[in-house]
């Protein structure tokens, strides 16, 4: 589950009609691309989602469901992580999933989108620029990949 604005999601039919309601609050205004963005998560609905709204806001997006599916070559100003795999969430499991991300994108920020709430107190310990806790809010995550980027 997580909100798009005021709009809960919580399942893939949700999607089309929340993905709309996103097209109609966003300003129309056309953003010069302002930076890379990869989308590591194993949920294609929010991947969809959350790739649809930064694109919006002048982003290049690429998703993947888990970070062996990146291709080779792809590098990226900011990534966004689920905790994929994390059934449980243990800060030990989630240091060793993060530094994998960290080993293939040395130096990037790195965002942790999780519904680990436990995630968010641990954000210094997991070395990541910050976390979000499912469900969120997009202008929330918008916002933090600009910073991350650099692109206020």
């Amino acid at each position: 589950m997580f909100f798009v604005g005021s709009c809960k999601v919580g399942t893939e039919s949700d999607f089309d009609s929340v993905a709309a309601q996103v097209a109609e609050r966003l300003p129309a205004v056309h953003c010069p691309l302002v930076g890379t963005v990869l989308v590591i998560d194993d949920d294609p609905v929010i991947s969809d989602l959350v790739r649809m709204v930064l694109e919006d806001a002048g982003f290049v997006v690429t998703t993947a469901s888990a970070l062996a599916d990146v291709p080779k070559g792809i590098d990226a100003d900011c990534i966004i992580a689920d905790l994929v795999g994390l059934a449980v969430y243990s800060t030990d499991e989630a240091r060793r999933s993060l530094a994998a991300v960290r080993k293939r994108f040395p130096a990037r920020p790195v965002i942790v989108v999780t519904a680990h709430a436990a995630a968010a107190r641990d954000r210094n310990i997991l070395g990541v620029t910050g976390v979000i806790v499912k469900p969120f809010d997009m202008d929330e995550l918008v916002s933090s990949v600009r910073r991350a980027t650099k692109a206020d």
